[in-house]
């Protein structure tokens, strides 16, 4: 599952960056009708490079859009027309401001999202902890307050854990070959790699 949303965001991800540029460079046709030059065009395809850098989530596809999107504009909008050969040297010297404006702008884009991203992240902890804390000031049975445990990491991991009791981690140990007692259990868990994967259950044991 974790794989096939991984696959269908980078699509989605590939289809917006096409569709950026493409929408740039139908304007950009407009604008040559219009007798716009071609350093003037130029600026335009710097807004699909700021697009794919704030919704793609990879660098690969702001430097694959730049390459594109310059040897497009070459072809389509320098002289002589719809080659990549460049009659005028200038034009050189804008399409390596062109990268470096794309890359400054990657890397202020890239930062400014991590930020928003980190406090998005602080204000799920705090809203689960400040649930759970709320949630103790009352006098609570121990099955309530596993519950509420199981409730808030299912939110903020979501992924649904499995609560055993001392009574049943004997059966859980008989269906995991790998451990004989619960001391082995838990030396076990810890030498394992964590998890990562989405949707993956995971296992409370409670005394």
């Amino acid at each position: 599952m974790a794989t096939k949303k991984h696959w269908f965001k980078k699509l989605k991800e590939s289809a917006f960056a096409l569709v950026a540029i493409a929408v740039a460079t139908g304007l950009s046709f407009g604008l040559d009708a219009l007798g716009v030059g071609p350093e003037s065009i130029l600026l335009v395809y710097l807004l699909p490079i700021l697009a794919i850098a704030i919704v793609c989530h990879s660098i690969i596809y702001s430097i694959v859009a730049s390459i594109v999107i310059v040897l497009l504009f070459n072809f389509c909008f320098t002289n002589p027309r719809y080659s990549f050969a460049m009659d005028d040297p200038g034009l050189y010297i804008s399409l390596a401001v062109f990268f470096l404006v794309s890359t400054v702008l990657y890397i202020e884009t890239r930062s400014t999202h991590k930020e928003i991203e980190r406090r998005r992240e602080n204000e799920k902890r705090l809203n689960v902890l400040g649930n759970f804390s709320a949630f103790l000031l009352e006098e609570r049975e121990p099955k309530e307050i596993f519950d509420m445990m199981a409730k808030g990491l299912t939110d903020y991991f979501q992924i649904p854990p499995t609560i055993l009791s001392a009574e049943e981690v004997p059966a859980f140990l008989e269906s995991h070959p790998s451990e004989q007692n619960l001391g082995d259990a838990i030396r076990y868990c810890l030498k394992q790699p964590p998890r990562r994967v989405w949707g993956e259950p995971i296992f409370l044991v409670t005394e």
